[in-house]
């Protein structure tokens, strides 16, 4: 298997072209600032002058500075000297560094705490060092050679000696080439780095946005381990892609996290299971790679199937061959995976016979690199690696190749112990070390005491990834017949804690703490925990923290990382959360407020019987009806949704404390004067004076139906399904069945309001008028515009044929492309075809729930969140459809970062001028509703069924239409169909057909370019 192309140039040269180009654009980010990239540039060439007078190519430069944008900028520098870069992770322990400095010998060492860097012997440069920093005249750049080496990663070694493997510019260079192309990354995408420096994973998270013209984000280290930290660095910085092991993705599904829908997510390092792999790929792009360090991050990726996963097919220039001993195995048997080809690295530092050893040449091909993985694999007929696990005792913790035998021989180093052995153990999705220890004492020795010193020297000397979970003290290991440890009978020995529940001292003063202790036992695996032993001296981990979170959450706590990390205990968690159990009282109510973006895009539309408008929805009781208890419900239901009791008064909207309206008719559903009472339902809405709500129960027919009716302004979609929920539950349980209410559509307003006022919106609004405006064509008109009803509007149907349109519905299991993102792409490219212009413009419907502002999650919030979100776009036409596709998906992208703040701009601001300046931009001619699938879906209820009947005429016929052009696309049993709705009087006859006929066409195009049709 093979795949092979000639050597791009360098990574800082890679970097070099998009400083050229595009000095402006942001390249790195932190948590306190942003630099571009020419700013960038140049502070690497300062250090890298800095570093001249100490440096010659091919020297090691040890990089150890925290997440910062001076990191990058150390990086680089090196590169661009001419040097070797080697990270120092400032979080490893002092032992480690101190290790890594000395085996590398490096000639200098960048770093952020020179006190601690001094010690290692070599010149130090402060990272934030400016060119005069011992630079003799301007500074030059060497030449280098492809095959020269780039950086050094140091990994686990089997005898307790890490060992650092050398990778050339070559190798680097070709895979971040082959990243970009396959994952489809972009100048307009961006990273969220969360690997620690010392593993590879961080070079393709650095250099991969760096190389295409992206964005680099670096967060605390804190963000990886917290969920809602997470959330908040993706949401607000717009990242489009983020990389992690498995583990890390488990362990943060769990504990809640969500990925933002559309992004683009990297699994490697570990075994990647079906569950982790079905939830990232619910509304994301998930991508498997593998490879040891040694291969240049990796060796061979996939697009994931969650049904049937490998580890793909060879990355650009990498060969792949199956050994059974020393010969080739036949097709499909399993063997020993060697690499060959440009990722394989030069070789390990200082290392000759370990080299030679694991750098062995296959027969037959002396002169090709090849690299010994230790993984056994089966090659597929399709290309594909099964991955089957490994031929010797190397591990991955946390996406870290972990050799046990180099952690025994770190727990034999110290002092007392006599012997120890280390297996994995615990289930399959969360494995942990754990080391079985004889102490010199002999009776089994290590009493406490003993164990934790020994824990606390490990953490002093190993990463903790390396630190074993469990130091289990024995009195002797368990042999074979031939001597040897007899390891399977340690995996077979239960865990402390693993059977049995922990238990409650006598001394618990709490059942929190009882709760929190029994979490805390099950998930380290001990049951000898003491209320102030700490989480982490107790074995603890990042993943394990999630986990102890996310059990505790679902037993009813309020826990979040950030509080484990800061209170460790369980004496410290119980006092915190009873100290917070009762409930911070819910933020009073806002009683006026501006109106929300989507009520403002609404009373913009010219409609002569505004208040007649209304969203129906009827549910047939199981039951008789008890009045007095709907009414109860209903009046509680509007306490905790107050925005279905307001007022509309201009551009404001005022909460009204009243009574939910209530009426009672004799009639039933089939009865003659039902849809004239519906329709009298419907005049009472009243904007200004109320109600704007109103309930109705009929009780004329076999079983009672209530008919809830909204004004659209104050609910959508998401909210139907909401209301229905809280009031089965209000009527069934009682006005107390409910927890604390969501944020309520006017404390959301106020939130956007607040949100309008801040730096980030003003940065936001300069984005939207940057945008191509005046560049946008039209479908040609040949009458007026203005004046349109409903019955103005012609319907051109099209449903795209079964086979095109299973390609569509599955397109992003074969390209980093949605379903949306491919439609929406084909739409721009038929509405520029008929336009006459490369960019066009469509408003489209979004769902409008994002947590923007301070008013906190309005996922659950009652009322009308959908936006409307113009979208300018410009097509490529001369370029191929790949290329097409990949520039459009890229701007969706870019517009889906910060398309938030159209809304709050355009209606909530409460300055006049900006509004005026985003009101002034062209509107777009057309309307896309992209429906998407179950939101017209009720939840299950205990005494009401949704149900269909005839309902009236709930909107007004005279309603303007939103555009002269509107389409609905809906993705329904396997389906795709365009509803299309044009105008008549204002374009020629036949532009309906024409335009559905372009799209299509369009859309078949470019599906045919990424899914090709069975031949």
């Amino acid at each position: 298997m093979d795949s092979s192309r000639s050597a791009p140039p360098p990574v800082h040269e890679l970097v070099d072209r998009h400083v050229a180009a595009t000095p402006d654009a942001v390249a790195v980010s932190d948590e306190e600032r942003s630099w571009t990239y020419r700013q960038l540039s140049d502070r690497a060439d300062a250090l890298a002058a800095a570093l001249a007078p100490h440096v010659r190519p091919g020297d090691r430069v040890a990089v150890h500075v925290g997440r910062r944008c001076d990191l990058v900028a150390a990086a680089l520098a090196v590169l661009r000297s001419g040097a070797v870069y080697v990270p120092l992770d400032p979080e490893y322990p002092a032992d480690r560094l101190r290790f890594v400095a000395e085996d590398a010998g490096p000639a200098a060492v960048v770093s952020d705490d020179p006190a601690t860097a001094t010690a290692w012997g070599a010149p130090v440069i402060p990272a934030d060092a400016d060119a005069g920093a011992g630079a003799q005249g301007p500074f030059e750049r060497p030449g280098t050679t492809p095959g020269g080496a780039a950086y050094v990663i140091y990994t686990s070694g089997s005898t307790g000696r890490p060992k650092g493997a050398v990778l050339a510019h070559r190798s680097v260079a070709n895979l971040l080439g082959h990243a970009a192309d396959s994952f489809g990354f972009g100048p307009a995408d961006s990273v969220l780095a969360i690997a620690s420096v010392a593993f590879d994973f961080a070079v393709l998270e650095m250099f991969l946005p760096l190389t295409a013209g992206g964005t680099l984000h670096l967060p605390p280290r804190t963000v990886a381990r917290d969920p809602e930290l997470l959330t908040q660095w993706i949401k607000e910085r717009g990242v489009t892609f983020l990389m992690g092991t498995p583990s890390m993705f488990g362990a943060m599904l769990g504990a809640g996290w969500r990925p933002r829908p559309g992004m683009t997510l990297i699994a490697g390092g570990e075994v990647l299971p079906p569950a982790t792999a079905r939830s990232l790929t619910a509304d994301c792009t998930l991508w498997n790679i593998y490879g040891p360090t040694e291969t240049t991050i990796y060796a061979t990726c996939e697009k994931v199937d969650p049904d049937d996963i490998t580890i793909g097919r060879p990355a650009r220039g990498v060969t792949l061959t199956v050994l059974d001993g020393d010969r080739p195995a036949g097709p499909g048997e399993a063997g020993e995976l060697c690499v060959q080809g440009i990722g394989v690295a030069l070789g390990y530092h200082r290392r000759p016979d370990l080299t030679r050893e694991r750098f062995a040449p296959l027969p037959g091909a002396p002169d090709t690199p090849c690299y010994r993985t230790g993984d056994l694999v089966r090659i597929r007929p399709d290309g594909r690696v099964d991955y089957l696990g490994r031929i010797d005792d190397q591990v991955k913790i946390r996406g870290f190749r972990v050799e046990l035998g180099g952690i025994e021989e770190a727990i034999r180093a110290e002092p007392g112990v006599h012997e120890a052995a280390v297996v994995l153990a615990g289930p399959a999705d969360s494995p942990v070390l754990a080391a079985h220890v004889v102490f010199t004492g002999g009776g089994g020795g290590g009493g406490d005491g003993d164990v934790q010193a020994l824990r606390e020297s490990l953490r002093r000397r190993l990463p903790a990834h390396e630190v074993p979970h469990h130091l289990l003290p024995a009195d002797a290991l368990p042999r074979s017949p031939h001597g040897k440890v007899d390891r399977a009978a340690l995996r077979e020995r239960p865990l402390p804690g693993a059977h049995e529940p922990a238990p409650v001292p006598a001394s618990a003063a709490s059942g929190t703490a009882a709760l929190l202790r029994e979490v805390f036992g099950d998930v380290l695996g001990r049951s000898d925990l003491r209320d102030t032993d700490a989480f982490f001296d107790m074995g603890g981990d990042s993943l394990s923290a999630l986990r102890i979170v996310t059990r505790a959450r679902s037993a009813g706590l309020a826990l979040t990382v950030r509080d484990l990390t800061e209170r460790p205990t369980v004496a410290a968690l119980a006092g915190h959360l009873a100290a917070a159990a009762p409930e911070e009282a819910a933020p009073d109510e806002p009683e006026e407020v501006r109106i929300l973006p989507s009520q403002g895009w609404f009373l913009a539309v010219d409609l002569p019987h505004r208040a007649h408008f209304v969203e129906p929805l009827t549910l047939e009781a199981a039951e008789r009806v008890d009045r007095d208890r709907l009414q109860r419900a209903l009046d509680a239901l509007a306490r905790r949704h107050p925005g279905l009791m307001s007022r509309f008064d201009g551009e404001t909207v005022r909460a009204v404390h009243t009574a939910f309206p209530l009426l009672d008719f004799g009639l039933g559903p089939e009865d003659e004067g039902f849809v004239a009472a519906l329709d009298g339902l419907y005049a009472r809405v009243d904007l200004a004076e109320g109600p704007v709500s109103l309930a109705a129960l009929f009780r004329g027919g076999p079983r009672d139906v209530l008919l809830l009716a909204f004004h659209h302004l104050v609910v959508d979609g998401l909210s139907m399904q909401i209301i229905t929920q809280d009031l089965d539950r209000l009527y069934t349980h009682g006005p107390d069945a409910l927890d604390r209410p969501p944020v309520s559509a006017l404390r959301h307003s106020a939130g956007l309001t607040a949100f309008s006022r801040t730096a980030a919106a003003r940065q936001a609004e300069r984005e939207w008028l940057a945008l191509p405006w005046s560049e946008i064509g039209e479908v040609p008109t040949t009458g007026p515009v203005t004046g349109l009803v409903q019955a103005d509007l012609r319907r051109a149907g099209l449903s795209l044929d079964p086979d095109l349109a299973e390609r569509v519905l599955s397109v992003a299991h074969h390209a980093p492309v949605t379903t949306e993102e491919l439609i929406l792409a084909g739409i721009a490219e038929g509405l520029a075809a008929r336009g006459g212009s490369p960019t066009v413009a469509v408003d489209v419907f979004r769902h409008g729930r994002w947590p923007r502002g301070t008013a906190g999650d309005p996922s659950s919030t009652v009322g009308w969140l959908a936006e409307v979100v113009p979208h300018v776009l410009t097509t490529t036409p001369g370029a191929g459809p790949l290329g097409r596709l990949a520039s459009l998906r890229a701007q969706i992208h870019r517009l889906r970062s910060f398309e938030e703040t159209w809304g709050p701009l355009r209606h909530s601001s409460p300055d006049p001028e900006v509004r005026a300046r985003m009101a002034a931009l062209p509107r777009p001619q057309v309307f896309l509703h992209y429906l998407g699938r179950g939101l017209k879906d009720l939840p299950p209820m205990d005494s009401f069924t949704q149900v269909t009947t005839r309902q009236g005429c709930p909107k007004s016929p005279l309603k303007e239409p939103f555009r002269p052009i509107e389409l609905r696309v809906t993705l329904e049993d396997g389906k795709v169909a365009f509803d299309w709705r044009i105008a008549e009087p204002a374009f020629a006859p036949g532009t309906a057909e024409a335009l559905a006929g372009a799209c299509a066409d369009a859309i078949a195009r470019l599906t045919e370019a990424v899914v090709p049709a069975s031949r």
